[in-house]
């Protein structure tokens, strides 16, 4: 009977023994320092795709329109007034994306875009003209002042160097150049302006693990403005409230300035009776549409928080 059974149990023992085999391999081989998934290491994955959401502030305490001798101020018949002013910018909530390549662990490239939104506010910077009758006691108040909404709309190739490459705690530079598109909601601005914009700051990179990190970041943007005069300051009766007319952004310039035709294409223009240039009680000087600014230079901080995808 032993017999019988051993011969029957004989298929099951052959069968298993490749197993029991395969079994004695794979423990030589973990004895031998085999590893059959690399560790992860923290840090900078070399040759990986990246995708990063940062919610950010741009400081655009900046004067992004000035200019001399403008009208900033309309209520006909009565008054009509003019000034040195300036638009200055406020701090704007500034969000951007970027598709990252990383290069080994040190380096990587970055196309990325966004967008500022924040508000402006006129400020007067000079004294007051008006006209029809320089004498009047017209005050441009503070609720005359224009005030509005501006958006910035960016985007930019950026290089990142990583000094470190392994590590939980990852600094980095950083600096880029690409192109802003200024669209002010303003009357003395025609359309979007676009301007040419250099970039560079710091930041510092927190690696959870090889999938996201958690990114904080300071960087300063360098452009210049040239805005164009915008074609209209609003709509408004003439002098003699008969009908509607669109009143230029003008400067108030002398008629001894001004040709017999240049007077009366503007008197046409506004549709005033040639009278209000003669006579003791004639005005001195007519409002000449504006040409053009001067180049608007300068630097803002943008700071964001955000994440980093690994893929």
């Amino acid at each position: 009977m032993r017999w019988t059974a051993l011969i029957w149990a004989l298929p099951f023992l052959v069968c298993a023994l490749p197993a029991g085999a395969q079994d004695i391999d794979d423990l030589d081989d973990l004895d031998e320092g085999v590893v059959l998934e690399d560790p992860f290491i923290p840090g900078v994955q070399p040759n990986s795709w990246g995708f990063t959401f940062l919610f950010g502030y741009r400081n655009i305490s900046n004067t992004l329109l000035r200019a001399q001798g403008i009208l900033v101020d309309v209520e006909f018949p009565d008054e009509v007034a003019f000034s040195d002013m300036e638009l200055k910018g406020q701090q704007s909530f500034a969000p951007q994306i970027r598709l990252a390549r990383t290069f080994g662990r040190h380096f990587a490239l970055e196309l990325g875009g966004g967008f500022s939104l924040g508000d402006y506010q006129q400020n007067l910077i000079g004294e007051v003209v008006n006209w029809v009758d320089p004498d009047s006691d017209n005050e441009v108040t503070e609720t005359e002042t224009q005030k509005g909404s501006y958006w910035i709309w960016n985007a930019e190739l950026s290089g990142v160097w990583y000094p470190l490459g392994e590590g939980v705690l990852q600094s980095y530079l950083i600096g880029g150049i690409g192109q802003n598109w200024f669209d002010i909601d303003s009357v003395y601005i025609d359309g979007v302006t676009s301007a040419l914009a250099f970039s560079y700051g710091l930041g510092l990179r927190i690696i959870g693990d090889d999938l996201y990190s958690i990114r904080l970041e300071v960087r300063n943007y360098h452009t210049s403005l040239d805005h164009a005069v915008g074609g209209t300051f609003r709509e408004l009766p003439n002098l003699s409230a008969d009908r509607l007319i669109q009143f230029p952004v003008s400067s108030l310039v002398d008629l001894t300035e001004l040709s017999d035709a240049e007077i009366a294409a503007i008197l046409e223009a506004l549709d005033l009776d040639p009278s209000i240039v003669e006579g003791d009680n004639a005005v001195t000087a007519l409002p000449v549409a504006y040409t053009g600014y001067e180049q608007e230079t300068f630097s803002n901080l943008w700071i964001s928080l955000g994440f980093e995808a690994t893929f």
